[in-house]
């Protein structure tokens, strides 16, 4: 019940910011694609962008090729434990760079950026004369690791910082997640995060929360009439060896109620406008079984799956009576 709560009291304490944010689109944004990393983001039509196979997208918050900017780009290798990486190896990396110019660094393991928790080095160092301010964070999505760089001259950084978090919350794992290929923009989401770090995602006219301890552990996957999520691990496994697996839920909608009639195992989330949302749960075992680890992170996963049924919404679930 706490939990419940905690995240409906979120959800009304943002709500207002998500409807400025969930009706985002090129008209308001700029749309960024990243095709050879598989991304996509938006930023402020102010900006300058660019990008290139190897380095991702760099946003340009004043002038193009110049301090101040945000980077992103999606690593060719998973870091597994991100925290432990920037401890042990990004900041000796930075220390080796910059020598005695390095003035200071901090580091995180629960940072938050774009409403979302992640593992973050924060630098200052010295250049040309100026002190300058650097962000380095690491996101996992869909099994890959996310990295974010921001930097800027100290104590100008209000708006570098402000393109970072736009682009870590509008991040999606698909080069045309913006364009008219999704449908009507149902299926087009940002995220925020509560204070005991659980996950909500914010659609159209429906919210799922997923708890804390997923993060960094499950995939999303966009479908036609609705969008599921996996663990990674076993999705991995089961995908190298032909087969579709790890499914945790999948949040689905229908013009009509009759899925009622022929689905065992779903949950009623409420009507939106024109149809009805569900969540639908996997009738067999999901987890990879021949990788104790994998198969036992799933079945910690599936233990909890009962957060996301106590906590996932349509926005108008009192207002309507569902058909029969």
């Amino acid at each position: 019940m706490r939990k419940t709560v905690s995240i409906l009291l979120s959800l009304l304490m943002i709500f207002s910011l998500c409807a400025v944010s969930a009706s985002a689109d090129d008209t308001t944004y700029q749309v960024i694609s990243c095709p050879e990393q598989n991304f996509s983001t938006l930023c402020s039509p102010d900006y300058i962008w660019d990008y290139n196979a190897r380095d991702g997208v760099t946003i340009y918050t004043e002038h193009e090729g110049s301090i101040p900017y945000v980077l992103v780009y999606t690593s060719e290798d998973w870091i597994a434990e991100p925290f432990e990486y920037i401890r042990e190896q990004y900041t000796p990396h930075m220390q080796a760079q910059y020598g005695e110019n390095l003035v200071s660094w901090t580091e995180s393991d629960s940072y938050s950026i774009g409403g979302k928790p992640m593992a973050v080095g924060l630098y200052t160092y010295r250049l040309q004369g100026y002190l300058i301010d650097m962000v380095r964070a690491y996101d996992t999505v869909n099994g890959h690791t996310v990295i974010y760089t921001a930097k800027y001259i100290q104590g100008q950084g209000d708006a570098t910082l402000a393109a970072l978090d736009l682009a870590a919350a509008n991040y999606r794992p698909y080069p045309d997640y913006y364009s008219s290929s999704f449908d009507a923009g149902r299926w087009r989401y940002m995220t925020t995060g509560t204070s005991s770090g659980d996950i909500i995602y914010i659609f159209d006219e429906v919210f799922v929360a997923v708890p804390a301890d997923w993060l960094g552990k499950y995939d999303i996957v966009m479908r036609e009439n609705g969008v599921s999520f996996y663990q990674s691990l076993s999705r991995f496994m089961w995908n190298r060896e032909g087969f579709e697996g790890g499914l945790l839920f999948t949040l689905a909608y229908s013009d009509t109620h009759d899925y009622a009639d022929y689905l065992p195992h779903y949950q009623d989330l409420g009507p939106g406008a024109e149809g009805y949302y569900y969540l639908i749960f996997p009738t067999d075992l999901q987890a990879y079984t021949d990788i104790d680890s994998i198969r036992d992170e799933y079945m910690n996963m599936w233990s909890e799956i009962s957060f996301v049924q106590d906590n996932s919404y349509s926005f108008i679930f009192h207002n309507q009576p569902l058909a029969d």
